[in-house]
């Protein structure tokens, strides 16, 4: 589930007809797995009415018209408690044995009649001739002749739809698909126990060269992020809980000697668990800056310069005394948002000042709009009246993972989904969002992205390009 909040003076988004909606979070009562929209800035009456960072947010940026759009009313649902009360950010049983779910088909679409993609590499192939013991070859031929329409149910190639496997290994789990901010440099996929390939961004293809495979040490990664052009890696188990990976050149990965985050109270039995989650801050020339959020509870600011990746500093901010499940930074007025134990906590830089807001479940994930700093969306389950509600119902009956992300451009969110669903839906019109396109894949999808003009997954060893959705 996400939500999406907006600043201290929240503008309605625009509906189809121009028209727009301001509606403030007042009541709260249970909601299902939903993405949905909620106010949480505080209102400061003693704030300067000059000050920048409170005048009233400029319009949210419009999106080509779409071609097909459909209603929500069979993809939303509020399902109250649908997600587990422990939830947390530890490694499942799956990951701990490196196990990869190897779909032999892709499932099909329902729920909407809009269905670019309805199966994905099927074994429905049909063995040679030679391999068929006890048939004739004049009976053979003439079973062909008989059902020319056999060959028909294997699925059609989808000229928008471009699939890049990934080499197989154990604890290969895909972790984030990562797009630099240079337009010419490739897409990064990195795995949990700390594989790196690499994915020319125009023509579609692995990198064989680039290639970075896990040496054989010991590395849990918790979480990715892109700072500019470069990677950040942050580890919960193993030897580093920093490493950098530049991709301006051949990539090649930097490990800080530097680990500030403690196991914390939880873990205190356990081997030593570092970051849980990771945040871009900013890129600027000769340096980067990023925050990391660790088991223990805090949150490091870090600075590192691009020619002294091996010498970065940290400073910690805040801590929330519990393990950070979620992390985002927002420039529009230097605040750092952070989910802990079912808690949403805004902690003012300018003013050194938290404000927490409590939920019903844990934020798993948080997004500050790239080209509307004013709105953020949240992923997770909650307790809320939002300003604007939607989801997807995961037919694979297991719960989100802690490690699922989304992406939003615009006023598109794509969604992913465990059930290898994937969902672009338009939240322009304030009561009701629409789904725009619905794609699906034989995989499970951890991350979903918009790359240019494309939407790309990442999930079990496979990078999968959904080419030009707009104009699907």
């Amino acid at each position: 589930m996400s939500s999406l909040s907006r600043g201290d003076e929240p503008r309605g988004l625009p509906n189809d007809h121009g028209a727009s909606s301001n509606q403030d979070v007042i009541d709260y009562s249970d909601s299902g797995i939903a993405l949905f929209s909620s106010v949480h800035s505080e209102n400061r009456a003693d704030d300067d009415p000059e000050d920048p960072y409170h005048s009233p947010p400029p319009p949210i940026p419009s999106a080509p018209p779409s071609r097909c759009t459909s209603t929500i009313e069979d993809e939303a649902v509020a399902l109250s408690g649908l997600h587990s009360d422990d939830t947390d950010v530890t490694t499942s049983d799956t990951e701990a044995d490196g196990t990869d779910e190897v779909a032999n088909g892709a499932e099909d679409t329902q729920g909407s009649r809009h269905q670019p993609v309805n199966k994905l590499g099927a074994k429905g192939k049909r063995r040679d001739h030679a391999e068929r013991p006890g048939v004739s070859k004049k009976q053979r031929k003439a079973s062909c002749e008989q059902s020319p329409a056999e060959s028909e149910e294997e699925p059609a190639s989808d000229p928008h739809l471009k699939r890049v496997s990934l080499p197989k290994t154990d604890h290969g789990r895909a972790r984030r698909l990562l797009m630099p901010e240079s337009a010419d440099l490739p897409l990064v996929a990195v795995t949990m126990r700390g594989d790196c390939h690499f994915i020319e961004r125009k023509k579609k293809y692995r990198i064989s060269g680039y290639s970075l495979p896990n040496p054989g040490v010991f590395r849990h990664v918790g979480d990715v992020c892109m700072v500019g052009n470069t990677a950040i890696l942050g580890c919960d188990k193993g030897t580093h809980q920093i490493s950098f990976l530049d991709v301006t050149g051949k990539p090649k990965m930097i490990h800080s000697a530097w680990s500030p985050h403690s196991s914390g109270p939880r873990y205190h039995d356990t081997q030593k668990r570092g970051v849980s989650r990771l945040a871009a801050i900013h890129a600027n020339e000769g340096h980067i800056k990023f925050l990391s959020g660790g088991y223990d509870g805090t949150i490091h600011e870090w600075t590192a310069g691009i020619e002294k990746l091996n010498e970065p500093r940290s400073r910690k901010v805040v801590s929330h005394g519990a393990c950070i499940m979620a992390l985002a930074y927002s420039d529009r007025d230097r605040s750092v948002m952070a989910s802990a134990q079912r808690r949403l906590h805004i902690t003012d830089l300018n003013r050194s000042k938290t404000m927490t807001h409590p939920f019903s479940n844990d934020i798993q994930q948080i997004h500050i709009h790239p080209q509307a700093a004013y709105i953020t969306l949240l992923e997770g389950g909650f307790d809320g009246e939002p300003c604007l509600s939607f989801g997807h119902r995961n037919t694979s009956g297991k719960f989100s993972g802690t490690h699922t992300r989304g992406s939003v451009h615009l006023v598109h969110f794509a969604m992913a989904s465990e059930d290898g669903g994937v969902l672009l839906w338009d939240f322009r019109n304030s009561q009701r969002a629409v789904i725009e396109r619905r794609f699906q894949q034989a995989e499970k999808v951890v991350h979903a992205i918009f790359a240019d003009r494309d939407i790309a997954t990442f999930g079990q060893g496979v990078v999968t390009f959904f080419e030009d959705y707009l104009a699907r």
